[in-house]
């Protein structure tokens, strides 16, 4: 009994591999969809690349088209801005979609957008000339009547020369390496005396030594005296930086004002202490006169709204306080005094010229051969 049912078990395997051998396999067909749609969905992707004006920008604060805002004295009450504190700042004022708002120890953000009802648009801290070409290596956006600006390279306002509150500035704690080179474009660390504004374009045939001084249109050596004679750079358009009431150039300061006669007031000339201040910037209503400069022991009116070239050290950065400098940087900070927009301890200054410069103090030569410098939409910022 049991070898017959050995035998029949044996002659049905037989029959169904027999079956199993005659039959192909069919096609695999895998969804690329979730199986848990009822309907497909097409693929969306898009590839954005923003080529607009605000790109040229030397700015990206926690603002308005990344620029910084100055709500001026007498603000009318077009967008609200009355509500605000509107004795002059770049701080104090905030906005929730209808209208704007006072807020203390904040960056102000226009509600409206529209630099215009007392509001002027800050968009540079380089100011390097002009040319609205798409392949120009300066300016893109040139300054108007209420727009488009280069902030004062000053004290004041040295938080838009940080990484912390401005997130396209130099970092210290990033290492800047040259772009691949691709194409017929060739990128390596740049000559720290002859640095280029743009890393692909030199339409201007210039280029900027970032061991000197910058005034006006020209470089001048860290050492030379505030004058006609030793300060060549003229006050060009868009090479200039704009004052407002409310800001004061303070004492120490190299500047040219673009503002009366050759014979006058139109000299480089230095800020000194007038009653404990530097040069006030007044409206023309003032019945007092607050800049006091060397050009002579009576003091002028530096009015609103001008243009002053002002000679400045571009390879600076500062920092938080609170954030330590990097190893391997061979000086010291400055720590300058006040706040900054948020309230807290003004930033560190830190002098990528070199302690040597303005110290008295040598600097390493292993930074000082650090050369790689990125230059990025007008730009410079060295490591």
């Amino acid at each position: 009994m049991s070898n017959r049912r050995s035998y029949y078990l044996r002659a049905a395997a037989a029959c169904l591999l027999t079956g199993l051998s005659g039959a192909s396999a069919g096609p695999l067909n895998l969804s690329d969809t979730p199986l848990f749609l009822a309907t497909g969905v097409e693929p969306n992707l898009i590839m954005a690349i923003d080529d607009s004006g605000s790109m040229d920008f030397e700015l990206l604060v926690r603002a308005n088209d990344g620029a910084a805002w100055w709500l001026s004295s007498g603000a009318t009450s077009g967008s609200g801005s009355a509500a605000c504190n509107s004795k002059g700042s770049f701080v104090g004022c905030s906005a929730d979609g209808t209208t704007d708002f006072a807020s203390p120890n904040t960056i102000n953000f226009n509600n409206s957008g529209d630099a215009k009802n007392g509001w002027k648009k800050f968009a540079y801290l380089f100011p390097n000339g002009s040319n609205t070409a798409n392949n120009s290596d300066q300016r893109r956006l040139v300054d108007d009547a209420e727009q488009h600006y280069a902030i004062p390279p000053i004290a004041d306002y040295a938080w838009t020369r940080s990484p912390d509150f401005n997130a396209s500035y130099f970092n210290p704690s990033t290492t800047y390496s040259p772009w691949p080179s691709e194409g017929s474009f060739t990128f390596s660390d740049a000559t720290i005396t002859a640095t280029r504004w743009d890393p692909v374009y030199n339409t201007s045939g210039s280029t900027i030594d970032l061991t000197k001084d910058f005034a006006g249109d020209a470089g001048v050596a860290t050492t030379d005296t505030c004058n006609d004679t030793s300060v060549k750079g003229t006050g060009a358009d868009n090479y200039t930086f704009r004052v407002f009431t409310g800001m004061t150039l303070p004492v120490g300061t190299c500047f040219l004002p673009m503002t009366g006669t050759s014979s006058g007031t139109q000299h480089w000339q230095t800020v000194v202490s007038n009653g404990g201040k530097g040069c006030i910037i007044q409206d023309s209503s003032a019945k007092t006169k607050a800049c006091l400069t060397s050009l002579s022991s009576t003091a002028y009116k530096l009015l609103t709204n001008t243009k002053v070239a002002i000679r400045y050290f571009p390879a600076t950065f500062y920092l938080k306080s609170t954030t330590a400098l990097p190893a391997g940087y061979g000086f010291k900070g400055v720590t300058l005094s006040g706040l900054a927009p948020d309230g807290t301890a003004a930033p560190h200054g830190e002098d990528r010229r070199g302690a040597s410069v303005r110290d008295g103090v040598a600097r390493p030569q292993e930074d000082h051969r650090q050369g790689k410098v990125r230059s990025e939409e007008g730009l410079v910022i060295t490591h």
